[in-house]
């Protein structure tokens, strides 16, 4: 019988045996464990790294594409390609020490779908920054992932270009050096009697006002759309304009002089119905401008909107003295006011017009007679008529802008609808030698005009402002004397009791006549208070008052 403690001497050799083998294979492992531990901590490391590498390229080339397009879309190396590069790589270099290169494609963003795309056109309406650095693949590894790893970014910029258009007021179709009609058209606005030059006028058209201005000027105001909600009298719009003209000395003083005139206080208006600005267009609103002569009478038109207007006009003087007219009485009805649009260029998703203004749709009645007229001694005539103006809504919207040598080129559709004249002109006719004693004929000779409207493309570059005016219309004048001529050239006919007879009448020298009164009142008073308005028949008078590049925005 063998022993307990024999038995377990025998069985521990046994033991040792199977222990040896399996330390061995433990070893290998963690040996193997430890090796993919390093290489799992080197790619957890050099990923980190390469990825915050990554990042800081993106905002390298964040910031090479910001100062590019700020460089390139203002100040003194506006429009040099050049100096953006410079600005964006200078820039970029302080976002990321060592980059190894920072290219830059120029071209424009459109939106396509929802979605901004930019294509590579080289005008810089948008500018793309390429950052691309060189950096090993591992730090912490190399033996293991040798190599280098190139590692690249892109960022577009673009600076939309905001761009103030009206269909509307501007001086530049009157060319008289006499003021009358200015001073009758603003006063009647105003609700007041004014006197002023032609210079006063040119002052406050040549005068720009930028939207930030009003902002800070208007009480309880600081954002654009607290603006947009104010509601204002029409004095205190005049007295805001003379504190924003600022060292103009002569705007100010016609201001002044307009402000002291005594304005309707029943004149008020909201400026949301003046300024119509498209939505996320705010900030670059801002910068956007008018001339104060604009600013002043296109107010006066959305305070004046459904008003029957008196217009008094003085016709012993002036150009008036010379058509001969007894009396003159003029009334216009507003009855839609024109407005100025600030916004971008193009569409938005619904294929509406991001940036569009219209005129003032308006009708204008003038009521005259005329001196009595001998026609070689025969015949007597006295003539009246009355003459109304209807003209439909014009519409001008910005289609593009795109930049040629650095400078803003703005391309703008104007429409406008049919427009019509409706005339009657009254002849009392006094037959003197041809019939003894005088024997009285009334004649009344209507006359109806219509003109369809007209549709254009425009082309519009620096210098904006006062410069940047362009019409698109129909001269109204010889178009509604030639119609009047057809009209009189008939054979006039002389009513006794239930009989008429045809008179032969020398219808020539009449025909002139009353062709050359009604002609003279459209083309020396109707149409140019038109122009002034901003409308002809059938036409649209456009201008382009201000374009800036808004604040810049980064596109992925």
């Amino acid at each position: 019988m063998v022993a307990p403690s024999e038995v377990h001497r025998e069985q521990r050799p046994g033991l040792s045996r199977h222990r040896h083998p399996q330390g061995g294979a433990i070893s290998v492992m963690a040996a193997g464990m430890l090796i993919l531990a390093i290489m799992m901590l080197a790619l957890t490391v050099d990923t980190a790294r390469l990825l915050n590498e990554q990042r800081q390229l993106g905002t390298a080339a964040d910031a090479a594409a910001l100062a590019a397009i700020d460089s390139f879309s203002q100040g003194p190396a506006k429009g040099d390609p050049e100096v953006a590069r410079q600005s964006g790589r200078s820039l970029a270099g302080q976002n990321v020490a060592g980059v190894d290169d920072v290219s830059f494609e120029f071209g424009r963003v459109d939106t396509r779908n929802g979605l901004r795309e930019f294509s590579a056109d080289g005008s810089g309406l948008a500018i793309k920054a390429i950052a691309e650095n060189q950096t090993p693949f591992s730090i912490v590894a190399n033996w293991l992932l040798p190599g280098q790893a190139s590692l690249r970014a892109e960022s577009v910029a673009f600076r939309p270009r905001v761009t103030t258009l009206s269909v509307g007021s501007s001086l530049a179709a009157l060319g008289s050096e006499d003021s009358f009609l200015l001073d009758a058209l603003l006063g009647g606005l105003l609700g007041t009697d004014l006197n002023l030059d032609l210079v006063s006028y040119n002052a406050l058209a040549n005068t720009r006002i930028q939207l930030i201005e009003l902002v800070e000027l208007q009480p309880g105001v600081g954002t654009v759309a607290e603006l947009l909600d104010a509601r204002i009298s029409l004095a205190d719009l005049v007295s805001l304009t003379a504190r924003a003209v600022g060292n103009d000395m002569l705007a100010e003083v016609a201001l002044t002089q307009i402000g002291a005139s005594g304005i309707n206080p029943a004149l008020d208006l909201r400026m949301g119905d003046l300024f119509s600005i498209s939505q996320g267009a705010e900030a670059g609103a801002l910068g956007a401008s008018v001339d104060a002569f604009s600013l002043l009478q296109l107010g006066a038109q959305v305070a004046n909107e459904g008003n029957l207007i008196d217009l008094q006009l003085d016709t012993s003087g002036g150009l008036l003295a010379g058509l001969g007219l007894l009396d003159l009485n003029l009334t216009l009805n507003i009855i839609e006011a024109p407005e100025i649009a600030i916004g971008p260029a193009g569409r938005n998703q619904q294929g509406e017009w991001l940036t569009q203004a219209q005129t003032g749709q308006l009708q204008l009645r003038a009521d005259l007679q005329a001196v009595d007229i001998d026609v070689l001694s025969l015949v007597g005539v006295s003539l009246g008529a009355g003459i109304e103006i209807a003209t439909a809504t014009a519409t001008a919207q910005v289609e593009d802008v795109t930049l040629e040598q650095g400078q803003e080129v703005v391309r703008v559709g104007a429409q406008s609808s049919v427009a019509t004249v409706d005339a009657n002109v009254d002849l009392e006719l006094q037959l003197l030698a041809l019939i003894g004693g005088g024997i009285p004929v009334g004649v009344g000779i209507p006359a109806s005009l219509s003109l369809d409207g007209a549709q254009q493309t425009l082309l519009f570059s620096a210098p904006f402002g006062d410069s940047a005016i362009q019409g698109v219309g129909v001269p109204l004048g010889p178009a509604l004397r030639n119609d009047f001529v057809d009209e009189l050239a008939l054979e006039l006919s002389l009513g006794l009791g239930d009989t008429a007879f045809p008179v032969p009448l020398p219808l020539n020298g009449i025909v002139n006549v009353a062709g050359d009164v009604v002609g003279g009142v459209i083309t020396v008073v109707l149409d140019p208070l038109l122009s002034v308005l901003g409308t002809e028949l059938g036409a649209a008078d456009v201008q382009v008052h201000s374009v800036n590049a808004g604040a810049s925005t980064l596109i992925q």
